[in-house]
């Protein structure tokens, strides 16, 4: 997942807007108190037609990829 996230966002990750990271899901690799805010999305919308760009619109604000 990383990898695919890696190649279809280049210039998310050039304008250091994202970042993607594998860890062993135990130990997350940052620091305490290293993240202002977090998001997640779940494919499940696509069930009920919202979508990712809309998702981002409006729990932060942006959306920009």
């Amino acid at each position: 997942m990383r990898d695919e996230a890696v190649k279809i966002n280049p210039s998310a990750i050039t304008n250091s807007i994202a970042s993607f990271y594998h860890y062993d899901g135990k130990n997350i690799p940052f620091r305490d108190n290293h993240f202002d805010k977090i998001v997640s999305i779940k494919l499940t919308p696509y069930i009920f037609g919202l979508t990712p760009r809309y998702l981002l619109m409006k729990y932060t604000g942006f959306y920009e990829l």
